[in-house]
Formats: structure tokens, C-alpha cells, sequence
């Protein structure tokens, strides 16, 4: 059926004149400040709420149902859940739907920061599993199914593994193989494949964690399939994930005002991919693969490729440009910069050896060109440079876990001198990039080699993430 039933009952409702006792307050627009309301007046009489007709996301029974299903249809799946505070909280609540206080759950290392707070809600017990190193780029690629066998075997205790696919790098796993594993024991498999929206329309690309098996899947819609920021969708197959348990974890992370012209978007991009995703697919493969064949041509930079497979990933997202500027003796944060003052290019994220640059649905030739005339420049301005300034540095070894994350959240926390933690307990996430993946979680025992490494981190400045002090001065460790 070719049509966007929500977005178009929205539209018709917005343009009738009635007299408006409801939120949101600015009436369509009118209440608006002067700076807002000439810029997207249209967009601004669709801001509404559940009024009649409109129905209502957390009880879903006409029109937001019926562009849910359509949505289902789409990828396959048996029910598909509007999401209007992004993929974070389809996260938290599958961790809340599959796992309870005490209750084990296997989590990659470089799980998105918002299955911490599933865990921090739920009191669900995490083991994680490493991902492997990408030598050269030195970034996470993923979590062998083989390893995710092993653990299951020798203990068989796990409510729910979780896998990322893609990464936020591009890379794929094999997992088709861990649902297979994970299945043997009646285990579900859950996907952040926030990443990943667009895999279901060409063979040319991965194949989508739908169609390899998975038990339930979030996706960013708004990343790479058309939509707003801050919209997403949760796909649910199966019924290893107890479906009324679902919904009310979704009531308990989604807000009870939910952005109507957010579900619109998830209505309007839906009916896109249904009718032109493949077209509009094709054309984005095309143009990665132009941007690939010039940017592999350019000295001082290596792009990340089918040949770098093997290394705890099978495959990669070829519209998802990882290069390395090692070559270029720059950073990859410099060379972000660079980009964006001097060229008028902007890419996705930088770290301190990569640029990631994705290649979208709106992306035009032009974009393309002046990506790589930029990079092709930049070699000619900086090869002086070459060889200078590349890091390469080993991850310690996974800490003991003291306490769940839960417990370490409910517990005060104090500041501790860089050079003093050594035995203490963190009471804070610190992921360093790269490699992206966190050297500490909350409930986490401060090791001696952590403590080192930390200093490491801290004198090369590397980027972190999580800590309350970005500059590693002091940690927050549990007071207790």
C-alpha cells in the first residue's frame, strides 16, 4: 500500500481551523517566538498531540497501528515499535524486557552508552566480550561468533546477548552464526543496528540482523534511512522477548509527549524506502563506490576494505568511508577540522588515526568530489608530515567486575588522583579512542595496568568519553 497513513492523517488534521484548547502550547505555530515561525510554519501546525483521530503511541490502536505495521511488513518483522527518543531507549528497554535484577546478560565491550542505563535500571549483571582489534586503523571491529559459543557452552547461564551491527566503523560480524549459537539454548539475540537501517535493499550491502535471525533489532531510521534526528523504530520477531514486558519498558523510557512530527518522519521515510529504496540504494552504492576508488588512489591515507576483513568482523558497510590519516602525520580530529574550515566538508567522527565519512541517501556527486579533491589536497599541503604522530596502543585486559553497574550507580562516588586508583572501584565509564572501547565500566576494579594505561592516555591527551574529568586527572571511584 503506497501511502503514509500517519503522516497523512497528521497533515489533514493540521490544516482545519478549529479552536485549540491543547497542547503543545504554541497553537500550530502562532505562540511561537518571532524567530520560528516564519522558518517552518507548515511543519509547525503538524506539532501536535493526541487529539482526535491521531491515536496515541502508548496504546496504539488506528492510525500510529496501522503505520507500525506497515513498517513490520517492510523488514519483516511481527511487530515494529515507533521510537521518539532514539535508539537509546529501544535499547534500555529490550535490556529491561530481557533481564531482571541479578540476571546475567553477555554485552560487547563497545555497547552503545545507553545499554549501561538498561543495566543501571534493570540490575542486570553484564559479561562482556572483547572485540577484536583492527590493526592499522586500531579500532573495535566485532565479536566472533565462535566466542560467543564458547561462553555459552561453559556456562549457559545468559538471559539475553546483546550485538552490535553494524559498528559505528562499518564492520559486520558473523551474525547469522551467533543467533544460531544463541538460539541452540533459547537465548535472544538483541541488535543495535542503529547503524543499519538501509541494509534490507541491495545485496550489495550486509545483510540486515532481521534477516540473519535476530530476536529484536533498534534502528536509527534518522542515521541512514530518512527520517528525523531522534527518530528510530524497534523490530520484534519471535516471542523469546516477552511482548507486553516490551511495551511496558517502552512506557517506562519513552516520553509520554511523544513528537508527532518525529512519528511523521518514521511514517514518510517508511513509505520512501517501500517504494524507492532500492532505486535509492542503488544510486548510494554507486557513489560509494566512486568515492572509494578515488580515495584509495590518495596518498597518505588507507581506507578501510574488504581485504581488512578477518580480523573479528566478515564484512563491512561499503557507503561507511573509515580512512586513516596516519600517513598524513595529522590526527584524525586535525584533519576533521581541516576539512570543515578550510574545504567545507563535514564528515561523521574523527579519532586520533581516523575520519569516518558516510555516504547517505542525500548525498550528490558534488559532495563526493569535494570530499576527495579535499583529501587529495590535503596530501599535497601535509605529506611533509608523514610518519609522524601514529599511536598504537594495547588495551589492558578486562577489569573484575566488583559490583553490578546498578549497585555502583546507587552507591557515592568520590575523586581520586589519577596515580591513587589502583584497587579502587570505578564509579564512572571511561572509553578512550581509540579504539572506542571502554577500559572501565561502573562496579569495575581500577587494576594496576588500567592505572597505567590511563596515564598513558592522559599524557598523549587522547580523546575520552564518560569520565567526569575528560582530562584523566582524577577518576571517580566508589565511596563506600
Amino acid at each position: 500500500m503506497e501511502r503514509a497513513p500517519l503522516f497523512e492523517k497528521i497533515l489533514n488534521y493540521s490544516q482545519k481551523y478549529m479552536a485549540r484548547f491543547h497542547i503543545p502550547g504554541h497553537r500550530q505555530g502562532a505562540g511561537l517566538p518571532p524567530q520560528l515561525q516564519n522558518m517552518a510554519p507548515e511543519l509547525a501546525k503538524m506539532d501536535l498531540t493526541e487529539v482526535s483521530g491521531l491515536d496515541d503511541l502508548h496504546s496504539p490502536e488506528g492510525v500510529i497501528a496501522e503505520a507500525q505495521s506497515l513498517a513490520a511488513c517492510l523488514y519483516g518483522a511481527d511487530n515494529t515499535y515507533f521510537l521518539v527518543n532514539g535508539t537509546s531507549c529501544g535499547l534500555q528497554a529490550l535490556v529491561l524486557s530481557a533481564a531482571g535484577e541479578g540476571d546475567r546478560i553477555l554485552v560487547p565491550r563497545n555497547a552503545h552508552s545507553s545499554v549501561l542505563g538498561g543495566l543501571i535500571f534493570s540490575g542486570a549483571v553484564p559479561e562482556y566480550l572483547q572485540p577484536k582489534i583492527i590493526p592499522y586503523f586500531e579500532i573495535a571491529s566485532g565479536i566472533p561468533a565462535g566466542d560467543v559459543a564458547h561462553r555459552i557452552s561453559t556456562k549457559n547461564k545468559y538471559k539475553a546477548v546483546l550485538a552490535i551491527h553494524p559498528t559505528y566503523y562499518g564492520t559486520v560480524g558473523d551474525l547469522t552464526g551467533l543467533v544460531q549459537a544463541s538460539h541452540q539454548v533459547d537465548m535472544p539475540v538483541i541488535v543495535d543496528e542503529a547503524h543499519g537501517t538501509h541494509l534490507y535493499f541491495q545485496a550489495q550491502t550486509p545483510c540486515g540482523a532481521l534477516k540473519c535471525g535476530a530476536d529484536c533489532v533498534v534502528q536509527s531510521v534518522h542515521k541512514t534511512g530518512g527520517s528525523f534526528t531522534q527518530s528510530s523504530w524497534l523490530h520484534l520477531k519471535g516471542d523469546r522477548i516477552n511482548k507486553k514486558r516490551l511495551k511496558d519498558s517502552l512506557r517506562l523510557v519513552q516520553t509520554t509527549s511523544p513528537s508527532y512530527l518525529l512519528m511523521a518522519s518514521l511514517d514518510a521515510a517508511r513509505l520512501q524506502l517501500m517504494v524507492h529504496g532500492k532505486q535509492i540504494m542503488q544510486r548510494t552504492l554507486e557513489l560509494a563506490v566512486e568515492a572509494r576508488k578515488s580515495i584509495s588512489q590518495i596518498k597518505g591515507t588507507v581506507l578501510l576494505g574488504e581485504e581488512h576483513t578477518g580480523t573479528g568482523f566478515v564484512g563491512i558497510d561499503p557507503t561507511r568511508l573509515v580512512i586513516s590519516v596516519k600517513g598524513l602525520g595529522l590526527t584524525g580530529y586535525k584533519v576533521k577540522q581541516i576539512l570543515s574550515s578550510r574545504y567545507g566538508v563535514e564528515v561523521e567522527m574523527a579519532d586520533i588515526n581516523n575520519v569516518v565519512a558516510i555516504i547517505s541517501l542525500g548525498t550528490t556527486p558534488n559532495d563526493v568530489h569535494l570530499l576527495v579533491k579535499a583529501l587529495h589536497d590535503l596530501y599535497d599541503r601535509e605529506r611533509h608530515n608523514a610518519g609522524k604522530g601514529q599511536v598504537s596502543m594495547v588495551l589492558p585486559p578486562v577489569p573484575p567486575l566488583k559490583l553490578s553497574p546498578r549497585q555502583a550507580w546507587m552507591t557515592g562516588t568520590r575523586s581520586v588522583k589519577i596515580n591513587e586508583v589502583s584497587g579502587q572501584i570505578s564509579g564512572e565509564m571511561v572509553c578512550v579512542y581509540p579504539p572506542g572501547i571502554p577500559v572501565l565500566y561502573p562496579g569495575e576494579e581500577i587494576t594496576a595496568e588500567i592505572m597505567d594505561y590511563l596515564q598513558a592516555v592522559r599524557k598523549m591527551k587522547l580523546h575520552c568519553q564518560g569520565p567526569q574529568d575528560p582530562e584523566l586527572n582524577y577518576i571517580r571511584v566508589l565511596d563506600y
